[in-house]
């Protein structure tokens, strides 16, 4: 069996880029990035990343960072 992280786009319907969702699969984790979509900007940051570990059944979360434009940040897993 392959397994593949899947990433999702566009969870709010009321913007074009409210942010995205990435499935690891293999680990059991979403990553999960929150960006403000403000339709007046042509693009944005990302303001947290959040780790949702669904290992045990229950999940449970973890704020790994908060964003801003003066500090550009990078995520390993």
């Amino acid at each position: 069996m392959t397994y593949q992280t899947k990433l999702y786009r566009t969870l709010d319907p009321s913007y074009d880029r409210p942010g995205s969702i990435t499935i690891e699969v293999k680990k059991r984790f979403i990553f999960w990035t929150n960006i403000g979509a403000d339709p007046n900007r042509p693009f944005d940051f990302p303001k947290f990343i959040e780790r949702i570990d669904i290992t045990d059944g229950e999940p449970k979360t973890q704020k790994i960072v908060e964003t801003n434009i003066l500090r550009p940040v990078g995520l390993v897993c």
